[in-house]
């Protein structure tokens, strides 16, 4: 500010411009000069002791803390940077379980065991009760209707969504879940041997295998031509077999 001042002085008074320039820049340097002198103020003055945050309570309402709305993914790490030294995992593949051994701070030491996921897993994946509903219906149902099962059931997809034909179908090929024939493309009909269908359904009804008998549909076959001849020829007016002439027939 100093040297500005200087500056202006020795102007050249005729010089408006530079002179009108110079005056700008002591300004300048004045305002700076008082900032710093603020700021030289504000330091010297003795801030009040910080009040360290109190964890006691904390500890107690661990759970009510954590999930409290507002509270963002960054509270949480601070969270357990604050209250856990380290965690050590120890992984036991004979019961495919890890077990982690945290460090608190003040010494204590807690243990959790957690499954260990298979090779391949990840947190999209269906879940297991879907895939039971599947194993269970797939035998007897097809695609649309599972889907629509597992709809009303308010179980969704591995990745959120909601079921259709196509998503159970994939999910049965990957998990070689085999369907129904009319399920499956070019699938094929199949027959029930006489007496195969009495061994695996207890309440099916014998007579049903009496009237479908190759010898009773031959039989019936046999009659129902043998109407219809008959009722041909009455309407040719030639008569029934075994049907006797009128008597107009016989005079003539």
């Amino acid at each position: 500010a100093t040297l500005a001042e200087r500056r202006y002085a020795a102007c050249d008074p005729d010089n408006r411009l530079i002179a009108a320039q110079l005056e700008k820049n002591w300004e300048v340097a004045l305002r700076r000069v008082q900032a710093c002198q603020a700021r030289l103020e504000t330091a010297g003055t003795p801030k009040a002791e910080a009040v360290p945050p109190d964890f006691a309570k904390l500890a107690e309402n661990l759970h009510a803390a954590w999930n409290a709305p507002g509270v963002t993914m960054r509270m949480r790490q601070q969270l357990v940077r604050a209250l856990i030294v380290d965690i050590v995992a120890n992984v036991d593949d004979a019961a495919r379980e890890v077990m982690l051994t945290i460090h608190w701070h003040g010494g204590q030491h807690s243990q959790l065991r957690i499954r260990k996921p298979r090779t391949g897993e990840h947190g999209c994946s269906t879940s297991d009760e879907a895939l039971a509903v599947v194993r269970s219906m797939a035998a007897r149902w097809s695609d649309q209707d599972i889907a629509a099962s597992l709809n009303r059931m308010g179980l969704r997809t591995g990745q959120g969504k909601t079921w259709t034909a196509h998503r159970v179908s994939s999910i049965r090929r990957v998990r070689d879940i085999h369907a129904y024939k009319s399920a499956e493309k070019d699938g094929e009909w199949l027959t029930a041997r006489r007496g195969e269908i009495a061994r695996r359904h207890p309440l099916h009804d014998p007579a049903f295998d009496k009237r479908s008998s190759p010898s009773r549909r031959a039989g019936g076959a046999r009659r129902s031509l043998a109407n219809s001849r008959e009722r041909s020829a009455q309407r040719r007016g030639y008569g029934g077999v075994g049907a006797q002439k009128s008597p107009v027939s016989q005079r003539h």
